[in-house]
Formats: structure tokens, sequence, C-alpha cells
């Protein structure tokens, strides 16, 4: 009986080899870092969910006169960008609108002001948030894990 004798890689098949290994692991790191900007992305705006209701129950028994909702002062101390919030039953919508004097600040930032691939959920710059236009813009993007306008 002969043995069965092992084919060595030619170097051609070598190259090819860790050329696809090399592609394999940087898609892998890659879809690693979608996956954490994704999770990252849904602890911090569950920060804002719990301050914001945790100030709406707290707020049901106080009445003020002041302009400003109370339980979106809290809220504008974080940040006075915040001119709403938006939720819709049965969706993952349940998110502070914010607006500032341009289109493009919260296209890519969180309500923190930190970089953010899911960006916020903002009102166009030339919407009035005090005067309630009887057309608001809100932009935000579509994300694949449902959230913001997923």
């Amino acid at each position: 009986m002969k043995k069965k004798e092992k084919k060595k890689m030619s170097w051609p098949q070598r190259i090819i080899l860790l050329a696809c290994l090399a592609v394999f692991l940087f898609s892998l790191v890659k879809l690693g870092g979608i996956g954490f900007e994704y999770v990252q992305s849904e602890q911090v705006m569950k920060e804002i969910q719990e301050q914001y209701k945790g100030n709406l129950q707290e707020s049901k028994a106080v009445a003020s006169e002041n302009p400003v909702r109370p339980q979106f002062q809290n809220l504008l101390d974080i940040n006075p960008s915040i001119v709403g919030w938006l939720t819709i039953d049965d969706t993952k919508i349940d998110y502070p609108i914010l607006q500032s004097s341009d289109n493009n600040h919260y296209l890519n930032r969180n309500y923190k002001e930190d970089i953010s691939k899911s960006g916020s959920i903002f009102m166009d710059f030339r919407n009035q948030a005090e005067s309630l236009n009887r057309q608001t813009i809100i932009y935000g993007h579509q994300m694949k894990d449902g959230s913001m306008f997923g």
C-alpha cells in the first residue's frame, strides 16, 4: 500500500489564502465595530429615556406657570437644544427632538454632543419650536436595528 502524499500548496494558493483570511478578519472587525456602535447608541438613548420618563412621573403632580414643561427642565439642563420629545406607540421611536442652527449638526451627533453614526432625531433649523409651525420637519436616520426611524 502506498501512503498518500501530502500536497503542498503552491505560492499563488498561499497568497490567495492569506488574502482571503485578511479580508475575513477585516470584515469581522468592521462588523463588530458596527454592532458595538448600535449597542452604545441604544444605551445612550436609554439613559435619556429614563431621565425623561422619571421627570414625567414627577411632573404630573406639579403645576407651574413656567413656559417650559417641568419634565423638560432637567433635559434642558443636559442639553438646551432639546425642543421636544417624539414617542410613537408600538415602535422603538421614543427620542428627544433636538434643533441647532443648521441641519448638519445633529446628523451624526447624539444629545450629549458625542459623535454617533445613528445621530439624533432633529427638527429643521427653519422651524420654530415655540410657535409650533403648521408644518414641522423632523429628520432622523433609518437604522437597521429598528432604532431612530428604522
